[in-house]
């Protein structure tokens, strides 16, 4: 398989996460409390594929969070922001697992 089909399997996967693991992977609600997932932005070429398997990369967590208004009254919209991440896990003929989303600093 070539490198750019494996680096389009990663994204895929991550992509293709589930709120809860990725809630639980990364724990972004600690750095941005009362967010919410709306989805992991994802871009094949940012994954690193070593030969063993092991990969790492960068993603995007897109959440809706709410927000103050003028007077610090909480406004009925909800704004949205992007969280960058790393992420890392491995890649192997039977599938890919993401080990960790870590929130980038």
């Amino acid at each position: 398989m070539t490198r750019e089909r494996v680096q389009k399997r990663v994204a895929e996967a991550v992509r293709g996460l589930d709120r809860q693991t990725v809630e639980k992977l990364s724990d972004f609600t600690k750095v941005v409390p009362d967010a919410r997932l709306v989805t992991l932005e994802v871009e094949s070429t940012s994954f690193d594929i070593k030969s063993d398997g092991e990969f790492k990369g960068r993603a995007n967590l897109l959440v809706r969070v709410p927000f103050e208004g003028f007077g610090g009254k909480r406004a009925s919209t909800l704004a949205s922001l992007a969280i960058p991440t790393y992420v890392q896990g491995s890649v192997s003929d039977t599938g890919v697992s993401v080990q960790q989303i870590l929130i980038r600093d």
